[in-house]
């Protein structure tokens, strides 16, 4: 999923003609070298909340193991302020069923 993923991020954002240093940064996904800019970072980072918002939005995993995986990986506070917003729409969620 992540490769096809980052594959289709990096088309669209050409397509759409945004600048070469974001071009860049998606292109680094792939391999070790994106995690040396803080957009590279912030763009990991996105991509990674993204996914787990979708497999906690699909009941793939639970919340527990949203907020662990977040714990593993993300490293900037503003990542966590997005963490902490998905985990409290998803604890309302629960509550609504």
């Amino acid at each position: 999923m992540n490769s096809y993923s980052i594959r289709l991020t990096y088309t669209i954002a050409k397509f759409w003609e945004l600048p070469e240093p974001v071009l860049t940064v998606i292109g680094y996904q792939e391999s070790s070298r994106y995690e040396c800019t803080p957009l590279g970072q912030a763009v990991f980072e996105a991509n990674y909340l993204s996914e787990l918002y979708y497999l906690l939005e699909e009941q793939t995993i639970e919340v527990e193991q949203f907020k662990c995986r977040c714990k593993e990986t993300l490293t900037s506070p503003t990542a966590y302020k997005v963490a902490n917003r998905i985990y409290k729409e998803s604890q309302l969620a629960l509550v609504g069923q």
